[in-house]
């Protein structure tokens, strides 16, 4: 077998950018007059308006989950609220006896915290198990609508598991217990 004396392939160097911000600068380094000749094509160009639209779109999807996390958020909270309110009108008797024997205001609310800690970590756990059954359905899927690699959110979760259940149920043990106290105080005024 004979070889070839030159690479009939030629040369092909592909330039990607991690940040697309970052287009501009590499598009404006690569057309300096020295490398012009060798240049056949760039594909930014042709794909501006789409990459800008692409980030405006992820930006505007940002803005709008954020406001759906608030409200969502706020009215977890009444629920949760009225829903110890209504535990509370429940056992009034059983707390204005308390009171009249003479219990302290946080002998008194701490059977309602420790009740709101212990459904904040049941629901917390639930919600990580519901979670955790979602990622394991939608990965095949996800690898099929990447062209069968990994879009990597299985790993993300695993790798990052321990700090997202701890952020979640932290974060519901202190509202929970934050709501719990705030409910049972202000029916204890009364």
């Amino acid at each position: 077998m004979g070889e070839l004396a030159t690479n009939p392939l030629g040369a092909q160097l592909v330039i990607k950018a991690k940040h697309p911000e970052d287009y501009p600068f590499l598009l404006e380094a690569i057309r300096n007059p020295q490398y012009e000749p060798f240049i056949r094509s760039s594909s930014y160009d042709d794909h501006r308006e789409a990459i800008a639209k692409i980030q405006q779109a992820g930006a505007q999807a940002r803005l709008f989950a954020s406001a759906l996390v608030a409200i969502f958020a706020l009215f977890g909270l009444l629920a949760a609220y009225n829903a110890i309110r209504v535990a509370i009108y429940t056992q009034r008797e059983e707390i204005a006896i308390m009171r009249l024997v003479g219990a302290s205001t946080s002998y008194i609310k701490m059977p309602f915290v420790l009740e709101g800690v212990w459904i904040a970590l049941l629901s917390g756990l639930l919600t990580a198990g519901g979670i955790w059954g979602v990622i394991v359905l939608l990965q095949p899927r996800l690898v099929m609508i990447f062209d069968g690699r990994d879009p990597g959110l299985m790993t993300f979760f695993v790798q990052n598991a321990t700090q997202l259940v701890a952020i979640q149920l932290g974060g519901l043990l202190v509202l929970s217990a934050l709501v719990s106290w705030m409910a049972v105080g202000r029916y204890i005024r009364r």
